[in-house]
């Protein structure tokens, strides 16, 4: 029984050792080198981003709000790379919708991994820059970016990922985008 027990410890240690848990931090050491590079800290007006960057940009809320004061229109998508809910529709389609709808589209991603695949749809993709919240929790710092943002909690938002500006001034969070 006692070698049975130690079996089973040193199977879960290998195990547990060898898989990376998604969605708990910002997934930024998830990264691979070269992918890194190419995560760049926003220092230009939102305006000047590049649509098809192969770069991922790191903002701020209220970077994100001096350029939501400058449009009449504007959708904020809080974007998590691995949901698979219903309510969590790709960004390409996000974006055409955003098109034919006349709305500004601005993806935010709430962290790093698995965020590479979305690049080259022809809008750039920012994302929160946890470092400014003092905390790498996921958790923690999409709540503290998307409450400064909106100047709601999430419960005012009722969890909803879909965030309409108008004339600079938060309107209301959706989940259901055929409303917009």
């Amino acid at each position: 029984m006692r070698t049975f027990n130690h079996y089973l410890i040193l199977l879960a240690s290998i195990t547990f050792s060898s898989c990376k848990i998604v969605g708990y931090s910002s997934g930024y050491n998830h990264l691979t080198e070269e992918q890194k590079q190419k995560v760049v800290k926003l220092d230009v007006p939102l305006n000047l981003v590049k649509e098809n960057s192969n770069c991922v940009y790191k903002l701020s809320a209220q970077q994100l709000n001096d350029y939501i004061k400058t449009r009449p229109k504007v959708l904020v998508h809080e974007f998590t790379t691995f949901c698979r809910s219903q309510q969590c529709v790709h960004p390409y389609n996000v974006s055409q919708l955003c098109k034919k709808k006349d709305y500004d589209y601005i993806v935010v991603a709430t962290l790093y991994d698995y965020l590479f695949k979305f690049i080259g749809y022809g809008f750039p993709i920012f994302v929160i820059d946890h470092n400014v919240y003092n905390t790498n929790r996921r958790d923690k710092y999409q709540r503290m970016f998307f409450d400064e943002l909106t100047e709601t909690t999430e419960r005012q938002r009722n969890y909803n990922i879909y965030h309409v500006f108008r004339d600079g001034k938060y309107q209301g969070s959706l989940s259901d985008l055929t409303i917009l």
